[in-house]
């Protein structure tokens, strides 16, 4: 016994003085994986709805059902985290009202279906230097719908960078060219880059004047809120294809967020153009959610930051347990992404949404089939058809896309697939972004609406065991989720076997010396609720084979 204790003191003193050497820069770089054995759903209402979570949502298209009243029911607080920026960290001060929208009126609509879109050529002729004025409606920076004259800073091989002669008659239209300029040459050289790859996953634009060009108009835009927009009006009245970017909140705005966001704008509002060129305006909710799917492929780390918009936190420890609802934000409290303008948008669900296509189907092609077959005659949320397309109910679709975003387990058959596009590169090494999504929970109070078409919120129900109350509407589905962890055994490092490595890799998180890298769930092998360095303790005694 006396030899065993001196080994493991001088292995302990061992692990201890590497305590002072730093942490390999790549550990650093590897995720904390969520590691689950299984996942039980609890859909059998006999008895309530046992599970840590309990989702409570609409699927069909039955009104807006109440939950009825959930004071005694569900528990009112969960772990918090400190709030961060809803975004990469790089990108500070971005959140999810810097919106970017599409606007398409019904004589836009008229146009379209009448076929006039390639009726009146366009003049060709726009060489760097040239004027044109352009009808700009109420987007007009003062918002009284005054026409604007813009003038060519550069043309690239696919586009076209426009910007107000001057300043305006308020000095607030913010040229680029008054900005910096370098941007449009730059702005021209990302757009030129992405062009192939937008086209190819989504189709063609019109292209009137046949050059093959997007006119790119950069101006202030009156709404303080839109970072860009695509307006179908440019085609039936401006007679060329064109979408628009604010150069205040871009460029000048506290904490814009610099030529990154700008890039991401453009080719969210690119993928606009070419939905309205091909379908003649699609229901909002698909039409921003396939938007997202362009930001996405053309810069993979969008998906990690609306990760990151829907939980309302930026964790750096890996993965966040759960996240509480964000009272401002409806999606969090019951609402649909489907009700798009009724009801607030949620760019962060949209592009969850995007990833669901992506996963369910497959393959990205699913975005460019979506635009070729779009008609949602007779369906006036559009669930049917986008179902229809992966082989799925409308009621089918929204329950496994809930789960898929309140369970996310891939190995229990309810999460995302890391699309082959992904590049952990642009993600400060992380592997797989949907590891920083959480279930955000609902924990308030009174009764909540949740709207049909997909609305739902999820709680954390009292005693483990939800029975709907008396007063909630009938038509409303639920299910629990129960989550079994394997039991912590020490393999920090999860590669299947524990040894000392993983006593020094627990050693190194409890003194804060790394936040990845580490399995972390099988550290607390001795079950007190905390990773220390007892816990190394007890996996070095294992590895030595000392019980």
């Amino acid at each position: 016994m006396k030899t065993a204790r001196k080994y493991l003191a001088i292995a302990l003193a061992f692990l201890l003085s590497v305590l002072s050497v730093p942490a390999n820069a790549n550990e650093s770089a590897v995720p904390t994986r969520l590691v689950r054995d299984e996942v039980v759903i609890d859909d059998d209402p006999e008895g309530g709805y046992e599970g840590d979570y309990v989702v409570i949502y609409n699927p069909g298209d039955s009104a807006f059902l109440s939950t009825g009243t959930l004071a005694d029911k569900i528990i009112h607080s969960v772990n918090t985290y400190t709030p961060a920026n809803c975004c990469e960290p790089e990108l500070p001060g971005i959140t999810e009202c810097c919106a970017t929208d599409s606007f398409v009126t019904e004589e836009d609509r008229e146009f379209f279906e009448k076929g006039l879109l390639n009726a009146e050529p366009a003049r060709t002729d726009y060489p760097v230097g040239s004027t044109k004025t352009w009808i700009m409606g109420n987007h007009n920076p003062d918002g009284n719908g005054a026409d604007i004259e813009f003038k060519v800073l550069y043309i690239g091989e696919h586009c076209r960078i426009w910007t107000p002669v001057d300043g305006g008659p308020n000095d607030n239209y913010y040229p680029l060219d008054e900005i910096d300029g370098s941007y449009a040459e730059l702005i021209a050289a990302s757009f030129d880059l992405k062009y192939d790859l937008m086209t190819s996953r989504f189709g063609n634009f019109s292209d009137l004047n046949g050059d093959g060009k997007v006119n790119l108009l950069f101006h202030k835009i009156k709404d303080n809120s839109i970072a860009g927009y695509f307006s179908g009006s440019d085609l039936t009245k401006n007679k060329l294809p064109a979408v628009h970017i604010d150069t205040w909140k871009n460029f000048l705005a506290s904490g814009a967020p610099g030529m990154g966001f700008v890039y991401t704008v453009t080719e969210h509002e690119f993928q606009h153009l070419i939905s309205y060129s091909n379908t003649g305006g699609m229901i909002p909710w698909l039409d921003e959610s396939l938007a997202n799917a362009a930001e996405a492929i053309c810069s993979s780390k969008r998906i990690a930051s609306r990760i990151y918009e829907w939980t309302g936190y930026y964790y750096e420890g890996g993965n966040m347990p759960e996240a509480e609802y964000n009272q401002y934000s409806s999606q969090h409290n019951g609402k649909s992404i489907v009700y798009w303008q009724t009801e607030n948008q949620c760019y962060a669900l949209g592009m969850l949404f995007a990833q669901f296509l992506y996963t369910r189907s497959g393959s990205v092609d699913i975005y460019k089939t979506l635009i070729e077959n779009y008609n949602t005659s007779g369906d006036s949320s559009g669930a049917k058809f986008v179902a229809s397309k992966l082989g799925l109910s409308a009621y089918e679709m929204w329950t496994e896309f809930i789960k898929c975003v309140t369970v996310n387990s891939p190995s229990a058959g309810y999460g995302f697939a890391v699309p082959d596009y992904y590049d952990p590169a642009e993600n400060n090494g992380v592997e797989d972004p949907f590891s920083r999504l959480c279930p955000v929970v609902y924990t308030g109070r009174s009764a909540k609406t949740i709207s049909s078409y997909g609305g739902f919120i999820t709680v954390k129900p009292v005693g483990g065991v939800y029975v709907p109350p008396s007063d909630a509407s009938a038509s409303l589905k639920y299910f629990g989720i129960k989550i079994v962890f394997p039991e912590p055994d020490g393999d920090a490092d999860g590669n299947g076997t524990v040894e000392a490595a993983d006593a020094l890799l627990i050693l190194r998180y409890y003194m804060s010396l790394l936040d990845n890298g580490v399995n972390v769930e099988a550290c607390d092998v001795n079950g007190d609720g905390k990773v220390d360095a007892i816990d190394a303790l007890i996996v070095l005694r294992k590895a030595m084979g000392i019980t």
